[in-house]
């Protein structure tokens, strides 16, 4: 796996450079992933993610294959281009998801404001990339 160096004024984190085929190894080992085209693997990083819209969100009775993250990816490019928004992927109760989520830097958005974000676009929770943590938004 391949690293890059993030970071602005002098403040870099080196993370983690996955490709298509490692996504689903990080679905099965850590449940889940959150990944930008830019900067790659963004856990441990000092975001919260937040679900862009319920009708990004596609759900598979098993584990996507190399071509439906081609596909997902490919129709939504045009958000998952940008630097604050991620491929979200995730396992819950025998199927997994895929979404495109916005990442809210935790030190311009309050843990209360990015919750309240998650209601806005009707989510049942954000994720604390920082922390690991599922945090319930209703």
């Amino acid at each position: 796996m391949m690293t890059r160096a993030i970071g602005q004024n002098g403040n870099q984190k080196t993370i983690e450079i996955m490709n298509l085929r490692t996504l689903n190894t990080e679905l099965i080992e850590n449940g889940g992933f959150s990944y930008s085209l830019t900067f790659g693997n963004m856990a441990g990083t000092q975001n919260y993610s937040v679900a862009y819209a319920k009708e990004t969100e596609k759900v598979f009775d098993s584990l996507p294959t190399e071509k439906d993250y081609n596909e997902y990816i490919n129709t939504h490019i045009t958000l998952l281009a940008r630097e604050d928004f991620v491929l979200g992927g995730w396992e819950y109760e025998g199927q997994y998801y895929l979404d495109v989520a916005q990442l809210l830097d935790k030190r311009s958005h309050s843990k209360d404001r990015a919750v309240q974000t998650g209601n806005d676009r009707q989510q049942e929770a954000i994720y604390d990339l920082e922390h690991s943590e599922t945090i319930k938004c209703k």
